[in-house]
Order: structure tokens, then sequence, then C-alpha cells
């Protein structure tokens, strides 16, 4: 599956009361900080802001993506809890807060904020991808399906939720279905190799050697390494190892992975 998408959005403070001015002054000198990679100064301004005004529930949740970013999960969720709990509320706070839930194993939490999110922004498709990812993981393959078809339907090009919603659909052995997500999201964005090496294992357990044999083909051109590995001992592949072509892909893959490796050592 494609990996959780962290939000990293900071917010320029708007909401504020008007006592607590110079505090959103300090909040919008402190995204300027981060989004000029000065993250210490960017600290010091959103810290600065929530002493003049404790109420700054965006200084929270920016301090909560900059520790977030530094891998400081705890205090990350901390600030984001904060930050809900001064409020408005805000779909970003419950998502970015999901996520860092998600990292700390907490899934179950990680989807109640999700679905908050989903509840203050109805057509938020980040969310329900991330959510479906969760489900994946967790083995809840059919809600994982309906939260990408959701994110899908809310966002046709958003290859990720497309992406993950192929993967899903083959794990169910709903191949066809799958096949057309993958090819889909190959309309989308056709650099990656592993939609066309999905598609390949699709095609194989369909017993469509040829087309199996196309797409794989197509996953090497497209800089996959490590097939002669996978193509040799996966299970799926068992009835293409007969075939002359695969043997003649496996050393295609090995060659390829051969040229990668000694241009990384130059």
């Amino acid at each position: 599956m494609k990996a959780l998408q962290v939000i990293l959005l900071l917010i320029l403070l708007t909401g504020c009361a008007s006592k607590a001015d110079r505090a959103k002054r300090l909040n919008n000198e402190g995204v300027q900080f981060y989004q000029s990679h000065n993250n210490a100064m960017a600290v010091q301004r959103f810290t600065k802001a929530l002493e003049l005004n404790p109420s700054c529930a965006d200084a929270y949740y920016n301090l909560g993506l900059i520790n977030f970013e530094q891998r400081n999960l705890p205090l990350a969720v901390a600030m984001y809890e904060k930050a809900i709990k001064v409020g408005p509320e805000s779909e970003w706070y419950h998502l970015n807060l999901a996520i860092a839930k998600e990292q700390q194993g907490s899934h179950d939490e990680a989807i109640l904020h999700y679905k908050r999110a989903i509840q203050l922004k109805p057509d938020f498709a980040e969310a329900y991808n991330n959510m479906g990812v969760i489900y994946g993981n967790l083995g809840r393959t059919d809600e994982a399906i309906a939260a990408y078809e959701k994110a899908a339907g809310l966002k046709p090009d958003y290859y990720e939720a497309i992406y993950n919603l192929g993967l899903s659909l083959m794990s169910k052995k709903r191949y066809e279905e799958a096949l057309d997500s993958l090819a889909c999201a190959a309309g989308i964005n056709d650099r990656d190799p592993f939609l066309y090496f999905y598609q390949g294992s699709c095609y194989a357990r369909m017993g469509k050697n040829r087309d199996a044999l196309d797409a794989l083909e197509k996953a090497i051109d497209k800089g996959m390494g490590g097939f002669e590995t996978i193509g040799r001992y996966s299970p799926e592949f068992n009835a293409l190892r007969k075939e002359k072509r695969f043997a003649e892909l496996l050393k295609k893959s090995r060659k390829s992975d051969s040229k990668k490796q000694a241009k990384e050592r130059e």
C-alpha cells in the first residue's frame, strides 16, 4: 500500500481574538521561518505567540507539525490535542493527529480522528485514503476498499487512492476490478514500476501468461529492482517459470540491477 499521506499544512493564524494581534504576527512569522527551513526560529515564534495568547490553537498545531517532522511523536500528539481542545476544531488538526496516532500504533484512535476530520470536511479525500491504509493494515479489507472508493470518487485523479484500491481488490481476488484500478492509476502516473508488477501478478493469477509477461517486462523497463529474486520464488509465477520469455526477463532484471549497482559505486 502507499504509505499514509502526511499533510503538513502550516496554518497562518486568522482566528485569534483582536487582543492577540501580536500573537498572530508571531505565529505568521513562525510559519515563514518554517517555510525557510529554520525550525529553531519557527519554534521560538510559535512559543512566544502562545505566551501572549494561550488560546491560539493554530500555534499549538504548528508546533505539532514541527515535532512530528522531528519524530517527537508524543509531543506532536500533545500539541495537536491541545489545538483541538482550545478550538475551534479544524479537519487538519484531526488529520495530522490521526497520522501521529497511527505511527504510535493507536489504530482505533487514528480511525476516530479521521472520521472526525471527515465530519468537519465531508469531501476530505486524503482522510478517506489514509483511513483505508489503516483498515488494510488491520486486515479489514472490505472497509479499506470502501474508503479508497470514496477517496477516488471525491478526487478522480487521486493516484494513491486508486493504486491502493487496486491492491486491495487484488487481495480479495477481484482481479478484473483490480486491473481496472491499476490501469486507471497508470493513466495518472505511469512512472511507478510496481504498478506494472502488480498488473503482471494479477494476469498471472488469472492464467493470462502473455499479458503477465508484457506487464512484468514493463515493470523491469520502468526500473523495478530485485525482480529476479521475486520472480524465482513468488508462487503466483509458478506457471510462468515454464516460459522461455520469463527466463529472459529474469536475466534482463539481473543485468539491470548490476548496472544500477555499478553506477552507485562510481
